[in-house]
């Protein structure tokens, strides 16, 4: 168990009380990963969630390696390799894994692999899930949560594939015109130095 106090600081818990603040601190214990240590990987069954209170963990998903052919056969039934990609790095004060607090509790689409020696914080949400069930309140808020969690994530997420898709098709029109691309930057960047 850690103390209630740890909880308190993090803004995910802003709108809990201190009974269910004691209660998550319940049901939570430390633990100590490594470079390179998997926390979960993507597709496991997750029936923890986790707080960086040190180090940096790398949220990845595999995606298909494009250097290794595969067969039609492969590829239809999922025999494809595939390498871990970074999409999002946490580091302390950062939540993630709170999928295994909503069922089917799949780490479906992410991993989540120690980049730096770090100390991190589980919660058992099988505990915590029949807590809910005895306070409705408690369960309500913490859905809430998690809802406005995924929602800002959602957020952040969009408006880094829209700044991604930009830049690409600045750079495809760019070339499709036969523009030197880095004249084209040096020059905006003038411009805007100049304003």
């Amino acid at each position: 168990m850690i103390s209630p106090e740890l909880i308190r600081l993090n803004p995910f818990f802003a709108s809990l009380s201190h009974s269910h603040i004691a209660t998550i601190a319940d049901t939570s214990e430390e633990i100590q990963v490594m470079p390179g240590d998997y926390i979960f990987r993507e597709g496991d069954i997750l029936d923890h969630f986790f707080l960086v209170v040190e180090g940096e963990i790398d949220l990845i998903m595999g995606i298909t390696d494009r250097n290794i052919g595969s067969s039609f056969s492969d590829r239809l039934f999922r025999n494809i390799e595939k390498i871990d990609v970074s999409i999002d790095t946490l580091g302390k004060g950062h939540l993630f894994g709170w999928s295994a607090l909503v069922s089917p509790r799949h780490a479906s689409s992410t991993g989540a692999i120690a980049v730096k020696p770090s100390r991190v914080v589980t919660f058992d949400c099988l505990a915590l899930q029949t807590a809910f069930q005895r306070d409705n309140n408690f369960g309500y808020l913490m859905a809430q949560t998690v809802a406005q969690e995924s929602y800002h994530k959602l957020q952040t997420y969009q408006a880094e594939m829209l700044s991604t898709f930009a830049m690409k098709a600045d750079r495809l029109y760019v070339a499709l015109r036969g523009i030197d691309y880095q004249r084209c930057i040096s020059t905006s960047n003038a411009v805007h130095q100049v304003i």
